[in-house]
């Protein structure tokens, strides 16, 4: 299946509402005043309002990614997803783990099991077939197919400093992009490898194969 047209419907409609444009990296390593939210004018209140429903993230660091971008929305917002790391995120790790409690087995309360991913794709509005699952499991560093470790699932959130589904929706984003880096492909090449592969292979079945290469 082709995962473009599998989930580039949800893809599409999250590019848009988030305003990534072209690729810019401007430093964010000013250091400015705080402002107080109440102090602004209202066309900026309207501004950080706008960025905080796209980024998901806190009024102060609104404030501070658009002051840094001097109040463009659309560069702002754009930098904020491609410098990520310069800007600071709150995560709360207990919603982590009240999500790991939403999808965990029942029966084995470490780990997610093949229902519980299934409920997890469903809420994140993505298919089993759409390279972004791939991308999870990447980044969760999963070991097993169709099934996270409670460690897998709570440090994979943390590492991408994501406490929400909302957030997570749109680090994907981010890093389908990032596949464009030849050594962050290489590294997510060798990590499908392996992950599609039974134990004990040495190489992937030919229909594994197929269907593994269709999903990019």
């Amino acid at each position: 299946m082709d995962w473009a047209v599998s989930c580039g419907l949800n893809i599409n409609l999250l590019k848009t509402e988030l305003v990534l444009f072209t690729k810019k990296h401007t430093p964010a390593n000013l250091t400015l005043p705080k402002l107080d939210g109440n102090k602004l004018k209202p066309q900026q209140k309207d501004k950080v309002r706008k960025f905080i429903q796209i980024t998901q993230t806190t009024e102060q660091t609104a404030i501070q990614c658009l002051q840094q971008n001097d109040w463009k929305l659309e560069i702002a917002s754009d930098n904020y997803f491609q410098n990520p790391s310069a800007y600071y995120r709150e995560l709360d790790r207990k919603k982590v783990e009240q999500l790991f409690l939403r999808y965990r087995d029942p029966h084995d309360p470490q780990k997610v099991n093949s229902d519980g991913v299934i409920r997890f794709l469903e809420d994140l509005d993505l298919s089993p077939e759409c390279v972004l699952v791939l991308i999870i499991a990447w980044k969760f560093r999963a070991e097993k197919q169709c099934e996270f470790s409670r460690n897998e699932f709570i440090e994979g959130f943390v590492n991408m400093s994501c406490d929400s589904l909302d957030k997570l929706k749109i680090k994907l984003l981010q890093l389908e992009k990032e596949l464009n880096d030849q050594m962050k492909f290489k590294d997510f090449y060798q990590f499908t490898f392996n992950y599609a592969k039974e134990p004990g292979q040495k190489s992937l079945e030919l229909e594994t194969a197929i269907i593994y290469w269709e999903s990019y």
